[in-house]
């Protein structure tokens, strides 16, 4: 993998190949519930937008106008005015884009050209033609337009003076992406969020807060960047899931083997359970069985397992609806199913990099 800034002199970045593999790894909770505790995972998600699969090579360009954003916030409950003024800078986060590319190991090779493309309209076929074969890559990814609203400003004092600001802004920007037969446009909405304690000037009426406009502004870019380049590649995400402990010998058996993170024991312990006269603790442990599977990538099982769960209570719909372990195993139903074709699109993207020949 190469990262070239094309300038006077060319500079080359070098990165490894990260391998990405389908690791699920599950951190265990304490919370306060004391009929079940919640657990993280995290599992890869397919990217929002589709590439062509083919693509190896990517040259870099601006093709958008530096945006402003200018606000005079008056809280009048704290008595208190937040002014916000920040510049957003397109050659930085078209930086930050190639930068981005260039970390997620993508393409064989990521060129930032220096050579803005000062018309800030799309180019004709015939310029884009000329732009790929003089960076020589297959395609052309050209930021295109940006937009910054509002949303919020929340700020607190405290006795030394100082103010914890949290500052949020909506930012919206186009990308078009530029092959040799046809052109792609994706466009990417989000909000960010800063928080840092900043000196206050105080009079007799007004709370005056000014936020630092250097690191807004870099924040802002670095964002932009990082946020294209997740759209456009499998991404990480944590969910929350949860496990029964309902009071039983073998839930608490089960329960310390987790927080020893030895989930065979555990499963040893639920699959016990899954004989007990009681429906609600053989549902509660078929659903346990049914975590067991996702944490191990077997959706499958995973699902067989839950449907068990609900089956197991359906025999007496109305008196198990209204409980909590009936509506769970509902809300964990559709989450299994979201994680299945979750899934099914990740496949989908190794396979057509691995068919294209551009293996990760």
């Amino acid at each position: 993998m190469k990262y070239i800034v094309q300038q006077n002199s060319d500079n080359i970045m070098k990165t490894n190949k990260l391998l990405h593999c389908l690791l699920f790894i599950g951190a265990f909770i304490i919370t306060s519930c004391t009929s079940y505790k919640s657990i993280s995972i995290d599992y890869l998600r397919p990217p929002k937008h589709a590439l062509n699969e083919s693509i190896k090579s990517v040259g870099i360009i601006n093709m958008t106008n530096t945006d402003s954003l200018e606000i005079n916030y008056t809280d009048r409950y704290a008595f208190g005015s937040i002014l916000v003024s920040t510049t957003f800078d397109a050659d930085e986060a078209t930086r930050e884009i190639a930068q981005g590319l260039a970390d997620n190991n993508i393409f064989d090779e990521v060129i930032l050209s220096d050579k803005a493309w000062e018309n800030k309209h799309m180019p004709t076929a015939l310029q884009i033609d000329s732009m790929r074969n003089s960076l020589n890559v297959d395609a052309i990814v050209a930021l295109t337009g940006t937009r910054l609203d509002w949303a919020n400003i929340i700020f607190d004092t405290d006795f030394y003076n100082t103010a914890d600001v949290i500052t949020s802004i909506i930012y919206q920007y186009n990308v078009s992406i530029a092959y040799k037969d046809r052109t792609q446009n994706i466009t990417v909405k989000d909000s960010l969020e800063i928080r840092d304690l900043y000196p206050l000037v105080i009079d007799d009426q007004t709370l005056m807060v000014d936020i630092d406009q250097d690191t807004l502004r870099k924040t802002l870019s670095g964002a932009i960047g990082y946020e294209f380049a997740r759209n456009i590649t499998p991404t990480w995400h944590q969910a929350d899931r949860i496990i029964f402990t309902t009071s039983s010998q073998e839930m608490k058996d089960a329960e310390m083997f987790i927080k020893e993170n030895n989930w065979e024991e555990a499963f040893d312990k639920w699959m016990l359970l899954t004989h007990d006269r009681s429906s609600v603790l053989k549902a509660q442990a078929q659903f346990n069985i049914a975590l067991y599977h996702e944490m191990k990538d077997n959706l499958q099982e995973a699902v067989r397992w839950i449907n068990a769960a609900e089956n197991t209570l359906s025999k007496d719909k109305d008196k198990f609806r209204a409980s909590n372990t009936y509506t769970l195993i509902e809300q964990y139903k559709q989450a299994l199913g979201q994680r299945e074709e979750d899934m099914k699109g990740i496949e989908n993207y190794y396979n057509k990099k691995t068919a294209s020949g551009n293996n990760l």
